[in-house]
């Protein structure tokens, strides 16, 4: 299998590159060219180019006969095309897709705080979905996942482009929304919220009307502080927020205002997850999932607070030791 999964790719990717090349766009825009003919979407961006060389592409990539594959090889072949595509445009770090040893955990933990019985209930919002490799993953994992009602959400239309190619791809049935998730008013209320958080600075200052805990009177805010706001009001009463955060997120200038948004007595802040160095590129800032739930009759804050290193992805002893302290942990919150 794993040489049906390489082949693809290449022929992807190839694909990819003589659109770029006879386009002169970029990686990823020839990507969402690939994407389409892959669901037999109307392409008219390729009517200009010499027909026989389209025919030939479509033939190369409907000879890959995607749609019989089981979804677990379907989403690792768009997993390494999509990572091949952004390393090609050299994309900053709040474009790269968020990787399976990441996702796989954050999918777990989805898994371990759902406490709806029904999943055909289970709302999940994925914040800043990006290329929707995250979402994907989650829907791939959790139990029941295709049940799983997914919203996505980000204000870039070239990656909500490739989200919905993914969706239609993988043949799920996202809520995929183009909007700026600081500012955008929802109007439903999830039972989970999960996001690999672009991290800098808000562009804008935030209204003053806006009730925004976060916010600098004086200065620009970090984006990554408003959406942890934002997921917190958008969880229903016993709703968890997964949020991957920048490394030691509480030291900096901004933290004690995040501290003061988590003594709210409807906040609880349940756990704070390192994920091993060796997942980020040298003299990268590392990551972590925040855990947040928002209090209800069910929930008790965590004392303590969950403070906890994830092992090495080899190390099966530790892992196994983790997963158990970390089980007998969730007894008691």
């Amino acid at each position: 299998m794993f040489e049906k999964i390489e082949q693809a790719v290449n022929v992807l990717q190839l694909t990819r590159n003589e659109i770029s090349d006879e386009m002169d766009i970029s990686s990823i825009e020839a990507l969402i060219e690939v994407f389409s003919m892959i669901v037999e979407h109307d392409h008219e961006d390729l009517n200009m180019l010499d027909q026989e060389m389209v025919t030939a592409w479509e033939n190369n990539v409907n000879s890959l006969s995607l749609e019989k594959m089981n979804v677990t090889d379907r989403r690792q072949i768009l997993q390494l095309v999509l990572v091949g595509t952004l390393m090609e445009d050299q994309l900053q770090a709040n474009y790269q897709i968020t990787p399976d040893a990441i996702g796989m955990w954050v999918a777990y933990f989805v898994d371990q705080f759902n406490n709806i019985e029904n999943k055909s209930n289970l709302s999940i919002l994925d914040l800043g979905v990006g290329s929707g490799n995250l979402s994907a993953t989650i829907q791939q994992v959790v139990e029941n996942g295709d049940q799983v009602k997914i919203t996505g959400i980000d204000n870039d239309d070239t990656m909500l482009t490739l989200a919905s190619g993914m969706n239609s791809i993988l043949g799920y049935d996202w809520n995929l929304q183009l909007a700026d998730a600081v500012d955008f008013n929802f109007t439903n209320k999830f039972n989970i919220v999960v996001g690999d958080l672009p991290v800098g600075m808000y562009p804008k200052q935030v209204e003053d009307g806006y009730n925004v805990k976060t916010k600098q009177d004086n200065d620009l805010t970090y984006v990554h502080h408003l959406l942890i706001e934002k997921a917190l009001n958008t969880l229903v009463p016993g709703g968890t927020a997964l949020l991957l955060v920048p490394e030691n997120i509480l030291e900096t200038e901004q933290g004690p205002d995040l501290l003061r948004l988590f003594a709210d007595d409807t906040v609880l802040l349940q756990a704070i997850i390192k994920f091993p160095q060796k997942l980020f590129k040298q003299g990268a800032v590392g990551k972590e999932l925040m855990i947040l739930q928002r209090r209800d009759e069910s929930h008790t804050q965590a004392e303590p607070v969950l403070l906890a290193q994830i092992p090495e992805i080899g190390d099966s002893s530790s892992n196994k030791q983790f997963i158990g302290d970390f089980l007998d942990w969730k007894t008691k919150i």
